[in-house]
Formats: C-alpha cells, structure tokens, sequence
C-alpha cells in the first residue's frame, strides 16, 4: 500500500522495489494497488521493475477482499493499512513523519515500524530537511526493506 496524502509519508519508490524484489526472491505473489494519477504511475513503474502486474482500478470493497486472501500487507500511514489491522490480516505500517503513538494502526496481526530519528515524528506534510541533494525524507533512512522483512511474520 504505497499511496498516502502527505508527501512526508511515501516511503522512498526504491524502498518499495527492495522490499519487492525480496518478496518476489522468496517466491511471493505482489499485488500493487493504486487509487490516484501519481499513484498508478508509482505502481506501474514497480511492476515494470519487478515484473508483475498492476492491479486495476479498485473500490475499498474490493481491496478489502482482496487483503483476506493475501499472506500479508505491507503499507504507510493511510487509510488502508488501517483497514488490514482492522480485518486481522498480517501487516505492517511504515511511520516517519507521524505519530504511531498517535495514529498508528493497530490490530492482532498488525506491526508498526517506526522511524527511531530524535525529529520523528514531525507532523509536517513536507519534510524540512530536504534539500536539493537530499531525496529520501531522514525518517526513512533506517526504516528499510530490510526492517520491514525482518518482521517475523512476514516469513510465517
């Protein structure tokens, strides 16, 4: 789950193409929804790289469904990781600029991977320490494709 408001809360696209090529190393299937333009353009540019397909268009009901069926889910701060937490299915939200403490979802199968950064969380929509030179928000830079799979039921 890859879409979210805030430009301070995308995780880096290079972060999703590690965790995706790790994925697909381990033999996993990779469903990339998209709601927005800036989104399918995210999504299309990860199944090229990956070598999957793109999901079409789909309404919240039929991404609910489909999150029943998966192994896990992996998303940022936004609406729908919230709604995997919430249906119990495995997952795992990704947190920079905002507050778990706050607004992180929860649920029995559901784990938070947090920025440990004396700046994080913000709150901001835009990150204050990028640069021109600088692309990846700082809240990000240890919170890796590698952090996320060491989520131990990811290999469940």
């Amino acid at each position: 789950l890859h879409g979210t408001t805030w430009p301070s809360k995308h995780w880096p696209d290079d972060s999703w193409l590690e965790l995706g090529k790790f994925l697909k190393e381990g033999g996993e299937d990779i469903y990339l929804p998209w709601s927005t333009a800036q989104e399918k353009i995210r999504a299309e540019w990860l199944a090229k790289e990956l070598n999957v397909p793109v999901l079409p268009k789909l309404s919240l009901t039929e991404i609910a469904e489909l999150m029943l069926k998966v192994k896990a889910v992996v998303g940022v701060d936004t609406g729908l990781t919230h709604l995997a937490a919430l249906l119990n299915v495995r997952s795992i939200g990704i947190y920079g600029s905002t507050d778990v403490e706050l607004t992180g979802a929860m649920g029995i199968k559901h784990e938070n991977l947090k920025s440990d950064l004396e700046c994080s969380p913000c709150l901001s929509k835009q990150c204050k320490l990028l640069d021109g030179d600088t692309l990846v928000p700082p809240c990000y830079e240890k919170v890796t494709a590698e952090s996320v799979v060491e989520v131990s039921f990811i290999n469940e």
